[in-house]
């Protein structure tokens, strides 16, 4: 069985909670419980009742406290307080406080298995001064959203940047809302608030001893204005942060009662089975449905655009009539792509399309007055995502209003993207918050599945429409991780240090695709992520990128070019190692110089090293840094004569300044090893006339439970700043894994995937 199918520790594999299982009808809204009764988590989907007309039957029971933060004043470190009503039909906030003592957080962005369902109220647990057993979270709605301005924000979730971009206004929210509880709790008693202090949901006058839980104090804190300036914790009182806490998503997922989007069900619900052009860029020209269209449960057969959609009473059937549909596809002029004529492509960008993206010292008459120069190409093709929950989409359009039950990494780009194509207005647009089977940038910004429900559903008016990509419609239709061309030459001084370091890279761009207004003057720099940036010191740097983009559509992956050229980068510096005859180790440590944070953690990954008793074994090292975060990596690998490699462990060392919950950053270690080793073993996209070669698991491989690795975390952080930990681990792992394997065989592998060159996991 896949690892990626069973895994023992939810968030310890790249996909989350995840499971295969047949479709159940719709919960209702759930309460967990938890501890002594206590509501943890409530989630509508939707058969319940409305999110606000459930915030309108709790408050018949129980005023409360509830907190809202407007975009402009949360980033300007101010906070405005939302309206509090007695049925709170407007309210949109961080905070809410049952007279029972019960604390829900809001939760904007989305959890696909990474932990920020847990990390995100932490942040605003610690300030709140609360009892972590009396929270409770739910997701956050994108109507509210809109409907108060943004006042959460954002809720596009990926690059790792859910607890970095975030953490500052959550943690004034519960800032503020601790010293409305104070002021409340000092009303009451007549006294000053400095001799009111907070901690465990209550209120304590130093004085007396009296005490008020927060659920006492709620109503009369509602009713306080909100503080403009509240101070933050210093790091050093923190109670709550940099401790290791239990999900609190984790029951939902243990027990069957968390929603994905192959869960959803809604009364009078069809579904839709669809085909895209097999060729990237073409369309059907004509369908004949004639062998469907009496067939038990098709409902409607529809020629939409790029793509033909059956519609039935079950998915099974849609699916299975769809194979009967003649279709006559245009394909567009990109039948004879292949991936020949991609790298020659790519290649040729070499001689006309170079930019300057980082240019320091004079690397050309570096590289041109001396005799150590070497030089070497590296190459990666093509990745799909695989998600383990593959594409999918639930969507209804009817009397001028849009529900959707997207799982996607952008609920508030879904809102934007159902409204446009339905042309009713945003606050016209309800989107039904989901747990996400998985992620990696596929569900971000290119929400094409998300589009094609929206035309399906806005074509057949009235009933929701289920639509549901096979497992081979997903692997031949996703926005894949970018082909690679890159082209090293360095020069060494007389000591054998680098002193000059040319780089040239030709790649689809991934902005250009997705987001091109984010291009400058034409340029992109992200293809070049992971030269330009490099932690190393080179006193002559010429970082080049050439824009070659092909018919098949890129998209961003985890961690996306920081997967490909750190690879290129800590591979051609082990190569250079073995030619000149010096210790990887030692050579990168003096490049370091400048940079000890991230050499102190290339020396923890090192000394926990074990060298093994085997003479085939491996060892290999990487560093880097990206999303504000230094990691090192370290891999011990033993290989058979076959070229049988068994991975024994992986080794990484993070430092992401400040960690809020350490078990989720040792679990996303744990991920980023699986998805790194599974792609540097197996990741590969062919195109064979003008189409994807690959179709399922079957011939796209990913790794077994039986491959798995011992990974060890050694959580190093510094403190002072905030870092990303979902993707830099992938950065260095595959490298590291490359070099072991050099290592231990004196094989250079300059072309990923490894099974290119014989080579398979034990």
């Amino acid at each position: 069985m896949p690892l990626w199918h069973l895994c023992a520790r939810e968030g310890g594999h790249p996909q989350g909670g995840w499971r295969e299982r047949a479709e159940s009808p719709c919960a209702r809204a759930r309460v967990r419980k938890r501890g002594k009764g206590k509501r943890v988590t409530v989630n509508a989907n939707s058969t319940s009742p409305s999110r606000r007309r459930f915030l309108k039957a709790s408050a018949v029971s129980a005023s409360g406290l509830v907190l809202g933060f407007h975009l402009p004043a949360a980033i300007a470190g101010r906070a405005n307080r939302s309206e509090v009503s007695n049925d709170r039909t407007e309210i949109n906030a961080w905070i809410r406080i049952s007279a029972q003592g019960d604390i829900t957080l809001e939760v904007a962005r989305v959890e696909m298995g990474q932990g920020i369902a847990t990390a995100l109220p932490m942040l605003i647990a610690e300030e709140l001064e609360c009892d972590w057993k009396d929270v409770g979270m739910v997701f956050a709605s994108p109507s509210e959203n809109l409907a108060r301005k943004g006042v959460f924000v954002t809720m596009i979730t990926g690059d790792s940047r859910s607890v970095r971009d975030s953490q500052q206004y959550l943690r004034l929210a519960g800032a503020s809302a601790c010293l409305m509880l104070r002021q409340a709790a000092a009303q009451r008693w007549g006294v000053d608030v400095a001799q009111c202090v907070a901690g465990g949901s209550r209120v304590t006058h130093l004085k007396s001893g009296r005490y008020l839980g927060y659920g006492e104090l709620a109503a009369a804190a509602a009713k306080l204005p909100v503080p403009k300036d509240v101070a933050l914790k210093d790091p050093s009182a923190w109670k709550l942060l940099g401790k290791a806490r239990g999900r609190l998503d984790l029951h939902e997922k243990v027990n069957g009662a968390a929603q994905y989007g192959m869960d959803v069900r809604v009364p009078g619900m069809l579904y839709a089975a669809v085909a895209q052009c097999p060729v990237f860029g073409g369309k059907p020209v004509s369908v004949d449905s004639s062998e469907v269209d009496r067939r038990r449960g098709i409902v409607k057969v529809l020629e939409i655009e790029n793509f033909v959609a059956v519609i039935g009473d079950s998915w099974w059937r849609a699916k299975e009539a769809l194979k009967l549909l003649k279709i006559t596809w245009d394909f567009g002029g990109h039948e004879k792509t292949d991936d020949a004529s991609i790298r020659a492509w790519l290649e040729a960008g070499f001689q006309s399309d170079l930019k300057s993206v980082r240019l320091e010292g004079d690397a050309t008459a570096a590289l041109g007055g001396t005799k150590n120069v070497y030089e070497s190409t590296y190459f990666t093709p093509f990745v799909a995502h695989t998600t383990m929950e593959p594409q999918n989409c639930t969507a209804r359009v009817a009397d001028g209003k849009v529900d959707l039950w997207a799982p996607s990494q952008g609920p508030d780009i879904s809102l934007g993207i159902a409204a446009g194509i339905a042309g009713v207005p945003p606050e016209n647009v309800t989107v039904h918050r989901l747990y996400l089977g998985g992620g990696f940038g596929r569900r971000g910004i290119s929400q094409d599945y998300v589009r094609m429900a929206m035309l399906i559903a806005k074509a057949m008016q009235g009933p929701a429409i289920k639509m549901v990509w096979t497992r081979e419609e997903d692997v031949q239709h996703d926005f894949y991780r970018p082909t690679s061309v890159v082209r090293q030459r360095v020069a060494l001084d007389d000591t054998g240090q680098i002193y000059a370091w040319r780089v040239d890279v030709a790649s689809p761009s991934v902005l250009a695709v997705l987001r091109p207004a984010a291009l400058k003057n034409g340029v992109d720099v992200m293809p070049t992520d992971g030269f330009r940036d490099m932690p190393y010191a080179i006193p002559n740097l010429d970082i080049r990128y050439a824009m070659r983009n092909t018919a098949v559509p890129a998209g961003f992956w985890r961690s996306v070019y920081h997967s490909q050229n750190p690879f290129a980068r800590e591979c051609f510096i082990d190569e250079v190692c073995a030619l000149i005859k010096q210790d990887p180790v030692a050579f990168r440590l003096k490049m370091l110089a400048a940079r000890p944070r991230t050499a102190r953690l290339l020396e923890a990954v090192v000394a926990a090293h074990r060298p093994g008793a085997s003479p085939t074994a491996g060892f290999g090292v990487a560093v880097n840094e990206m999303d504000d975060t230094a990691v090192a990596g370290a891999v011990e690998v033993s290989i058979a004569a076959n070229k049988a490699v068994k991975v024994e462990r992986v080794i990484v060392a993070i430092d992401c300044g400040y960690i809020v919950n350490p078990d989720t950053v040792a679990a996303q270690i744990e991920s980023c090893a699986v998805f790194g080793i599974s792609g540097a073993f197996f990741g590969e996209i062919n195109i064979k006339e003008g189409r994807v070669a690959q179709s399922n698991f079957s011939d796209c491989p990913v790794m077994l439970m039986k491959h798995m690795p011992k990974v060890e975390s050694l959580l190093l952080p510094s403190g002072g700043f905030w870092g990303g930990v979902g993707e830099p681990p992938i950065s260095v792992v595959i490298p590291a894994l490359v070099n072991a394997i050099s290592s231990a065989t004196g094989e250079r592998i300059r072309e990923l995937p490894l099974v290119r060159h014989g080579y398979t996991l034990a």
